[in-house]
């Protein structure tokens, strides 16, 4: 990124997150050279079990105080009906997708 700061984008994930949505998408991210962390809505530690059984190791965790969530340009929530409902649901993903809208 010649012009100004790198640009830097969350990915949230919960349990039964699609797979094949969060690695793309942070794959295809990472690529264009926009930093990326992925978020798990759980709060305790450990990884994410994806729709398909796929275990993924988030990069942080709701509630952990050193992610400064006003510092990222961009919010993506990948499908995957279990983990969709579970973001949907949690108030801190709610206050979040809000502050981005």
């Amino acid at each position: 990124m010649a012009h100004g700061a790198q640009k830097r984008a969350i990915v949230l994930v919960a349990n039964g997150s699609e797979e094949m949505e969060v690695v793309i998408t942070v794959d295809v991210l990472r690529r264009a050279g926009i930093q990326v962390l992925v978020l798990a809505a759980d709060t305790s530690a450990g990884p994410v079990v994806c729709s398909r059984g796929v275990k993924l190791v988030p990069d942080a965790y709701l509630g952990d105080d050193s992610v400064r969530i006003a510092t990222y340009d961009a919010l993506v929530i990948p499908g995957g009906a279990e983990g969709s409902a579970t973001l949907s649901e949690n108030p801190q993903v709610r206050s979040i997708l809000a502050d981005f809208y």
